[in-house]
């Protein structure tokens, strides 16, 4: 029986990569309206990739309570390119323009809000994309990330291999969500 969960697992990191290169590395859907906005999603991408190797490497190794942190990191992204996405022209190379400079999206307006996480996934939820999911994978991330967290047990017991499962295939969701989010952006 061990052996039958042990393919799961690796089947379903299969998957992840799968979903990492189709989804958000494939190139083949961008009509970007300018090289400003196709460096940005270049510089996604990469920031995609390597975070997904070091999560998959991170869940070959059996360290899921490392790889959990990537949940925080690659949702984060989705974020800042969600916040892209709404933006057309000039006001996206502004957008990038304070991306590339090191500003939150915070500091930018969006129907005379500042974009802040809560209003972001607040508009993705409107947006009925993926529902409730970015927020549960910020929450979820966030209890292996900080270490005030780590005075709970249920971070530091064991992982089953169900619970291994769930977080590679939540995982490729995210990698979904991002690689449309990126087929979105103009």
């Amino acid at each position: 029986m061990a052996k039958q969960s042990e393919d799961k697992i690796i089947w379903r990191l299969l998957l992840c990569q799968t979903n990492l290169q189709q989804q958000v590395l494939d190139e083949s859907r961008d009509k970007f309206s300018s090289e400003k906005v196709k460096r940005f999603a270049q510089y996604v991408r990469t920031y995609a990739r390597v975070h997904t190797e070091a999560f998959m490497t991170l869940c070959a190794a059996n360290n899921y309570v490392a790889a959990h942190h990537f949940f925080r990191l690659i949702s984060d992204c989705a974020l800042r390119v969600y916040v892209a996405t709404l933006f057309e022209g000039k006001r996206l190379e502004k957008y990038i323009d304070k991306f590339f400079a090191g500003k939150e999206p915070s500091k930018s307006k969006y129907k005379g809000k500042y974009l802040m996480p809560e209003y972001i996934m607040e508009l993705i939820k409107q947006e009925d994309i993926y529902g409730d999911i970015i927020p549960a994978f910020q929450k979820e991330g966030n209890r292996s990330t900080h270490l005030s967290n780590f005075y709970q047990p249920e971070i530091t017991e064991s992982v089953t291999d169900e619970d291994k499962k769930d977080m590679i295939g939540y995982y490729g969701s995210l990698l979904c969500f991002l690689g449309g989010l990126l087929s979105r952006l103009k």
